[in-house]
């Protein structure tokens, strides 16, 4: 049993490249990832983890579009890749 915390905190990863792009992660709990690449102008991710063990990979290049994934639990898994313009997509996990 692992109880440093140091070593179960959240790790967040954001890249973006595009004029008026957002991104918005909260992470709530123990050993989440977030990885967001964004390179769609005026396009929008919001990423929320709650719980233990979640992993969300975003790869977003439409141009006004939308992401929002919501993990709450454990060990959810999302991988998501957007690349059509004004395209929308939920994701909402529960473990």
């Amino acid at each position: 049993t692992n109880t440093d915390d140091a070593e179960l905190g959240n790790d967040s990863g954001v890249t973006q490249s595009a004029n008026g792009a957002i991104v918005i992660v909260n992470q709530d709990g123990q050993t989440n990832i977030s990885t967001v690449n964004q390179s769609g102008a005026l396009a929008t991710v919001n990423v929320e983890q709650d719980g233990e063990d979640n992993d969300s990979f975003v790869d977003q290049t439409g141009s006004g579009a939308t992401i929002g994934v919501k993990q709450n639990g454990t060990s959810n898994d999302s991988d998501v890749t957007q690349s059509a313009s004004l395209a929308s997509v939920t994701v909402d996990q529960d473990g």
